[in-house]
């Protein structure tokens, strides 16, 4: 037996051992959510897998940490889709109460709320898994993508395309500029809406206003016509007169008609709104320039609604009465 002297180290010195205090209750939450989540999966069927196994990895901080963000979300959606979550309806929480089976209820048990795993999803939906678990890696948050979405489609698939190479100085400046182009479209587009508005506006109170003149005039044009007494029967001057007057008032009157079936055949069965437009703007012309030659002779015409499609009874010719030169 070897004898060592006793100030000589020992080869194989002894551990310490040490004793770290917790505070009290510093694991009860953590072993609260584990009994919660255990309680949860006991006796689950094989069909609910995927529901546990999103469960399991909601167990421990680590696990969730480790957990891919888009991989998580996938699943998510999955689940949502397919409502498994609807599979713990009746289960018993540890408190006693029982499970609705609701996709609230199912977030909010994996620690999140429901509108943000609804944002999420929708984020994954648009911009698909590689292209969100890189701006995710790249620090782009809700705010961002939310603009990102709202992108046409040409431009969120080239946006969605940088995304992936992982170069956020070029998807930051390619985005910018994207969004900045969007912008400024938009704006164009509600500038020539709000022109075009303001040019139907005008365009309708001038035609409502014609129309309240048309009708004025066709009210007075139907009213009866009786020849002064006084003024005995009508010269042949008279009847040369009415009767030019009647011709060229039937042949207007057709004019107009045979114009407004135009108009409305090309409004009808044309998809060019720039032909569609110039029709409109056809009958306009016409309708104005009856308004003009009321206005530039100042005469007094009413038009009404009783009055429309009329025609003036003197202007029957079965109705005229012989002329002084045809008088027996």
């Amino acid at each position: 037996m070897i004898e060592r002297p006793c100030d000589e180290p020992h080869p194989y010195p002894r551990s310490e051992t040490r004793l770290v205090e917790l505070a009290p209750g510093a694991l009860d939450a953590d072993r609260a959510a584990a009994d919660t989540l255990a309680a949860l999966q006991a006796g689950t069927s094989a069909e609910r897998d995927l529901l546990n196994q999103l469960l399991g990895q909601a167990q421990m901080a680590d696990a969730i940490a480790k957990f891919s963000r888009t991989v998580r979300l996938t699943k998510l959606a999955f689940v949502r889709e397919n409502k498994l979550y609807q599979q713990l309806a009746g289960k018993q929480m540890p408190n006693g109460s029982a499970l609705r089976g609701t996709w609230e209820e199912f977030c909010e048990l994996l620690g999140y709320s429901k509108d943000k795993v609804d944002l999420d999803l929708q984020n994954l939906q648009s911009f698909g898994e590689e292209a969100l678990e890189s701006m995710s890696r790249m620090g782009i948050g809700y705010r961002d993508m939310k603009q990102y979405r709202r992108l046409p489609e040409d431009a969120k698939t080239l946006l969605i395309e940088t995304a992936k190479t992982g170069d956020k100085a070029a998807f930051l400046d390619l985005a910018e500029e994207l969004v900045e182009r969007h912008a400024k479209q938009k704006a164009d587009l509600e500038a020539k809406l709000d022109d075009a508005t303001k040019t139907l506006q005008a365009k309708d109170a001038v035609l409502a206003q014609v129309s309240t003149d048309l009708n004025a005039a066709k009210e007075k044009l139907a009213r009866p016509w009786t020849p002064n007494p006084e003024l005995g029967t009508r010269s042949a001057t008279e009847d040369a007169a009415l009767e030019e007057l009647a011709k060229a008032a039937d042949a207007s009157a057709q004019s107009a008609r045979r114009l407004g079936v135009v108009v409305a055949d090309i409004c009808a069965n044309q998809t060019n709104q720039a032909l569609r437009t110039k029709a409109l703007q056809a009958l306009t012309y016409v309708v104005v320039t009856l308004r003009e030659v009321v206005i530039e002779h100042g005469l007094e015409v009413e038009v009404s609604d009783d009055a429309l499609g009329t025609r003036p009874a003197w202007m029957n010719a079965a109705w005229q009465q012989p002329s002084d030169d045809t008088t027996a």
